[in-house]
């Protein structure tokens, strides 16, 4: 998935990759992927990646937000930071090889 930051300042973004949750929310999805890693690239550079959104350092920040954007199951990944603006690219891909139907969701926090 591609995401633009545009404008002069920076903007913090939740970048969340959904799989195993889609099976709950959509039950006629055909195979999920059960276990997504995601990256976020600026160019060919890796910012950041996750496999499970509690793992990551800032899980508490993660944690505290909406319960309407926070990932709620623990297989998903989630990256929470701040971007300058330009294009990023975020790649949601299965740990091991693992294949499946996914989505990948970007939300701004600036402001909130």
């Amino acid at each position: 998935a591609g995401l633009v930051i545009t404008g002069d300042q920076p903007k913090q973004v939740l970048v969340r990759g959904l799989g195993p949750s889609m099976k709950s929310k959509f039950p006629s999805t055909a195979k999920v992927l059960m276990d997504p890693q995601l990256r976020l690239y600026k160019g060919s550079t890796l910012l950041a990646t996750n496999d499970n959104w509690a793992d990551a350092s800032n899980a508490d920040d993660i944690a505290s937000l909406a319960a309407s954007i926070r990932p709620v199951d623990s297989r998903e990944p989630a990256i929470l930071l701040t971007l300058e603006p330009g294009l990023y690219t975020a790649h949601l891909l299965g740990v091991n090889g693992d294949t499946g139907n996914a989505n990948v969701a970007v939300y701004d926090l600036t402001g909130r």
